[in-house]
């Protein structure tokens, strides 16, 4: 998970670098309106990271627009 955020943090600033900013990061509408079909992949359940199939979830839109805010201050 550490070096997921690393690499995930280190593409950020380099599109940062090359002039673009939130607005520009965009996620297609299937991302917060399709339910997730349910692989195993780590998420937080209860306050823990464990590998769960979060079937059934979606993108809360407002909660992925301020991540954006916070990742692209950071």
């Amino acid at each position: 998970m550490e070096l997921g955020c690393r690499i995930h943090s280190l593409d950020r600033a380099l599109r940062v670098l090359q002039g673009r900013h939130r607005d520009m990061d965009v996620f297609p509408d299937y991302i917060c309106d399709k339910k997730f079909p349910g692989h195993i992949v780590p998420m937080v359940v209860d306050g823990k990271w464990t590998c769960a199939t979060g079937e059934g979830r979606t993108l809360d839109r407002a909660r992925v627009e301020d991540f954006k805010t916070r990742k692209f201050e950071g």
